[in-house]
């Protein structure tokens, strides 16, 4: 049981980090939350390895695959964020979780992770229960939905070939070295494109402090659990963090939660209890 904490922290923190995201955007745009976000999140990161002195040197063979890594995390993000620019925080997020299917058969087949029955019925009823809140009342999808696809097959890579960095680094310093090059990447991409991003006005610095607090704590606990249970099963336990996204979302961006999003609530605590079991 003990060896889930690191999954349940991450989940608790990517949670909050969901309802963050959206409220960045509407203070400062999306392209400055993104930006100066993964900006401030490198720098914890960086000053962290500083201070307990972490190799930051990335294994040689491994620069290749390292190139690749952030280039698909940074596409994804950048799709998540327009996405979420245009629909609800909590049915995107919802709706992106479907990642962790293809990371789940990806730890099976590809990474020699094993799970047990329960596990895999718990991974499945939080996974059906995210999708249950990604669709709309009507069942009419969000303009941002388009982009998705793209979240959904760039998370499901970087989450699954995240275990080979971490293994090989640790999982601290791996995390500093995607986080920080996925920055870059962003940036650079923002820059070609010529979008503003010069700083944002002051009333919008703490909704970035949140939002990037969460992330910075989000990213080092789901790095920890990889190396811990797998790559699969942490990304499984993650989608529990739309339990904390949907109740963030409606106290903090005012998002309405209907009886078929509280039974979808419901689902994922029991798929989490199967899962721990």
């Amino acid at each position: 049981m003990t060896d889930l904490i690191p999954a349940i922290g991450s989940f608790l923190s990517f949670g909050i980090n969901g309802a963050a995201n959206k409220n960045s955007m509407n203070m400062v745009g999306r392209h400055k939350a993104i930006v100066y976000g993964y900006a401030i999140i490198s720098v914890i990161l960086l000053a962290g390895a500083l201070v307990f002195r972490l190799d930051l040197n990335i294994p040689q063979r491994l620069l290749p695959l390292y190139l690749l890594e952030i280039v698909i995390g940074a596409g994804a993000v950048i799709a998540y964020y327009k996405a979420m620019d245009l629909g609800r925080a909590s049915s995107t997020l919802a709706l992106s979780q479907s990642y962790v299917l293809l990371v789940l058969l990806a730890g099976v087949l590809l990474l020699g992770e094993t799970l047990s029955m329960l596990q895999i019925a718990g991974s499945l009823i939080i996974l059906f229960a995210a999708m249950a809140i990604s669709i709309p009342e009507g069942r009419r999808l969000e303009g941002g939905t388009v982009f998705l696809p793209i979240t959904i097959v760039g998370w499901a890579a970087y989450y699954s070939i995240i275990k080979v960095f971490v293994d090989a680094m640790g999982p601290y310093s791996a995390t500093v070295v995607l986080e920080s090059g996925i920055f870059v990447m962003v940036a650079l991409f923002y820059l070609a494109r010529r979008k503003d991003l010069s700083l944002p006005d002051r009333k919008g610095w703490p909704s970035i402090g949140v939002q990037q607090a969460t992330a910075c704590l989000g990213a080092v606990l789901y790095s920890v659990s990889v190396l811990g249970i797998g790559a699969g099963l942490t990304a499984a336990i993650g989608s529990g963090s739309l339990i904390v996204n949907s109740v963030a979302s409606y106290f903090w961006l005012r998002e309405k939660l209907d009886a078929r999003t509280y039974i979808a609530i419901a689902a994922m605590v029991i798929g989490l209890v199967l899962i721990a079991l």
